[in-house]
């Protein structure tokens, strides 16, 4: 018997068909109907279409059944699999465009019409991340819908910077006060910006390890993990867990929210994981830093190269800086090796 199984706004239905001691699979694919009635005549019609077939001993033609929509793979990936916060940005930003389009129909043209519309000027980086985000949606739609052949965004190799210790040093006194702290933060834990703007105080056990731990709630692999707190963190953040603060923070959806760090306004920095929109909260306060710093080409995620390298250079293994880093391949972590070659050169030049 056909069962009916809502997603969103459209009805779906899947099920077995028996008749005649056969019986034949009806793998889900949607109705295209939002009306449960009309969804259920679809389903009866079906099934009723199927016997018929059983019954003389018919076979399946092939095609049968409403193509599946782009929509509808999106549900199915999203069923199976649990996606990062830049994945889900992306699959949004997609279906805004390709929902209503058959799978099937998606091909080359189809693809350079969106990059033309909706990514104009984007850096290859950003349409290699869409192209892995969309391999996904075909590879969980089942139904032997390929993955079509379309010009390949190419990922440019990311440039690892990082500072002296004079230098660091310089660029943190260079912030502003309440910057200041965030950039302490994030020299010392090697946290991603968003990763430590949304810390909220909860987040900090101070009796975890030696000199205390932060919990990261939202990785950017879809992970939580603890950080354990250096020295100068710790420092930086007593102040701020025992500071008495007037009034209360929620969200949107009425959450309440204890940020650990606040902006020049006292207010939360927002979360741009979420709505994919707005530069870096950090941005302004950062170029200015620079300049009065004299350092160039420095971006504030580049606090989290700077925490890497450090940590290669001071003998860190690169299984535990994937782990405390947060990166999902150890191959996101092997640069840091390539660059402590200088280091280790250093290192060599001193035999006798």
């Amino acid at each position: 018997m056909l069962q009916l199984r809502k997603r969103g706004e459209i009805w779906h239905v899947r099920g077995t068909v028996q008749a005649e001691g056969r019986s034949e699979q009806v793998r889900e694919r949607s109705t295209r109907e939002t009306s449960e009635s009309a969804a259920r005549a679809y389903a009866d019609r079906l099934e009723r279409e199927i016997r018929a077939r059983l019954v003389l001993g018919l076979a399946a033609p092939a095609g049968d059944g409403p193509p599946l929509l782009f929509s509808d793979a999106v549900a199915r990936l999203l069923d199976v699999r649990q996606v990062s916060s830049g994945d889900s940005y992306r699959l949004e930003f997609l279906l805004t465009h390709f929902g209503p389009m058959a799978l099937r129909d998606f091909d080359a043209e189809a693809w350079q019409t969106f990059c033309r519309q909706k990514l104009p000027g984007r850096a290859p980086n950003t349409l290699a991340r869409y192209q892995i985000t969309l391999r996904q949606v075909f590879t969980h739609a089942g139904g032997g819908v390929e993955f079509p052949k379309i010009p390949i965004g190419t990922k440019r190799v990311e440039l690892v910077r990082w500072l002296t210790i004079e230098q660091a040093d310089r660029l943190v006194d260079a912030y502003p006060k309440h910057a200041q702290r965030i950039a302490i933060f994030l020299r010392y834990q090697g946290t991603r910006t968003q990763e430590t703007l949304q810390v909220q105080r909860p987040d900090i056990a101070l009796d975890r390890g030696p000199h205390g731990a932060v919990f990261i709630r939202r990785s950017k692999n879809g992970e939580s993990r603890w950080v354990p707190l250096h020295p100068r963190t710790r420092e930086v953040v007593i102040p701020l867990l025992e500071e008495k603060r007037e009034r209360t923070f929620t969200t949107r959806q009425g959450e309440e929210i204890d940020p650990l760090f606040l902006s020049n306004r006292g207010t939360p920095y927002p979360d741009t994981r979420k709505t994919g929109a707005g530069s870096n909260p950090m941005r302004r306060a950062h170029v200015a830093a620079l300049k009065r710093a004299k350092i160039s080409d420095f971006r504030p995620h580049d606090w989290r190269h700077h925490w890497a390298t450090w940590c290669v250079r001071e003998g860190m293994d690169l299984r535990t800086l994937q782990v405390l880093g947060g990166w999902r391949e150890l191959s996101m972590v092997q640069r840091y090796a390539a660059v402590d070659m200088d280091h280790a050169a250093e290192r060599l030049a001193r035999l006798k």
